[in-house]
């Protein structure tokens, strides 16, 4: 996902608030909505690149086991 960074910067301007704290409030209410959405993982956050806009959300997953039996078909653990 990206975000318009002039607009956002405009914004900040016009309603004289903190883009530090603008951005840090977006990142925040994005990690809470990936938190709600099915299946999520609970070790999550959210960069914001503050040049680009570019929004990453950065999940850290339970590490699985893989077994490939002698056929080749794939066994997930």
């Amino acid at each position: 996902m990206d975000i318009d960074v002039s607009a956002l910067k405009a914004l900040v301007r016009e309603k004289d608030l903190s883009y530090d704290l603008v951005v840090q409030t977006i990142e925040q209410a994005l990690l809470l909505a990936y938190h709600r959405t099915e299946g999520a993982a609970s070790q999550a956050r959210v960069q914001f690149d503050r040049k680009t806009g570019h929004v990453t959300v950065l999940a850290q997953i339970q590490a699985m086991t893989v077994a490939v039996d002698p056929s080749g078909r794939v066994a997930w653990g």
